[in-house]
């Protein structure tokens, strides 16, 4: 098994599969043409979880298709008490990984949502680094994060005293949130009862990528390895899962999301699931060289921006001194 975030950095151990396997998927690292080094097991993504029953007490028909509109909702949506402290978050979005679930995959979705990743896939140095385009365009996706979680802006809606933010959502304490497919079970497990809906990711317009769908991947796959002495036999299992009635079958078992481009649209048919199925085709997988380092490094920058500690500039610029280890 081999997670999306992994193939950039481990192809050259894995065994590609044989000239005449099909790859019946969607477009997934796991297919670089003329390669296939594997099957996705599902797909996921990055999409908006809402609270419809504080939507309909705010007169919000509709989920927020941009970030201007998002905004606005978090803002009318957030609730302060008499002495200023935060009673209901608008939002859970501005803190690190410590009080938000997938904090760094939000900011990294922002950076590419503004025209840029961490990393140049060829020539492997960090984007922003000795690039005033792409600094800017940087430092604008982590200002406007952290802004969230900053008591002298009007978007100000979170802070480190909130609970976790799956947590908050289900709680009623957080009106949105941001996360993936796979805990839509999680808050079914834990509040029944929630009324809440998901929606696509707000759009952004860039300079560098114009208005578009797009959202951030996180989702397992199954490979072969180089070192395998049946890779022939493996690869004949992979076909065979992948044939569209085992697939489904693991689909409908697992209740996760088809990769499959053949099962998808009908997966989007539950409307829990829509929002995931339609950015599907979208869904980028940017290139990590260690997905758990660099976890730490964007949290670093994050708690350094809310701390005071550091400037944006300086922060971007500490981030790219480390981030520039990973690929040394």
């Amino acid at each position: 098994m081999i997670h999306n975030t992994w193939v950039a950095k481990h192809k050259d151990i894995l065994a590609p599969a044989p000239r005449l396997v099909k790859y019946e998927f969607i477009d997934t690292p796991f297919s670089q043409h003329p390669y296939i080094y594997g099957f996705p097991l599902f797909i996921d993504n990055l999409a908006l979880f809402y609270n419809q029953d504080f939507f309909l007490q705010e007169g919000f028909a509709k989920p927020p298709v941009t970030w201007e509109q998002f905004i606005e909702y978090s803002k009318a949506l957030t609730r302060f008490s008499s002495t200023g402290s935060l009673l209901r978050a608008g939002a859970a979005l501005g803190t690190n990984s410590r009080r938000i679930n997938r904090a760094t995959d939000i900011l990294l979705f922002l950076m590419m949502q503004n025209g840029i990743q961490p990393f140049n896939l060829k020539t492997k140095e960090v984007s922003w680094a000795n690039n005033a385009k792409r600094f800017e365009a940087a430092k604008d996706a982590l200002r406007f994060y952290t802004d969230f979680a900053n008591p002298s802006k009007s978007v100000y809606t979170w802070n480190e005293d909130q609970d976790y933010s799956i947590d908050a959502f289900w709680e009623g304490k957080a009106a949105m949130m941001f996360n993936y497919a796979y805990n839509i079970q999680t808050i079914k497990d834990k509040a029944p009862y929630l009324n809440f809906a998901t929606a696509p990711l707000p759009i952004k317009t860039s300079t560098i990528t114009g208005s578009q769908p797009m959202s951030v991947g996180n989702f397992w796959g199954l490979a072969v390895s180089k070192q395998s002495s049946n890779q022939d036999v493996a690869w004949d299992f992979l076909q065979f899962f992948a044939s569209k009635d085992q697939y489904a079958r693991y689909i409908k078992q697992t209740k996760r999301l088809p990769a499959r481009a053949d099962l998808l649209e009908s997966a989007g048919q539950d409307p829990l699931f829509k929002a995931f199925a339609d950015q599907a085709r979208f869904t980028k997988t940017p290139y990590q060289p260690d997905e758990r380092k660099m976890q730490e490094i964007f949290d670093e920058m994050i708690q350094k921006v809310n701390k005071g500690e550091l400037t944006l500039d300086q922060v971007l610029n500490l981030g790219a001194d480390k981030l520039k280890l990973l690929v040394k």
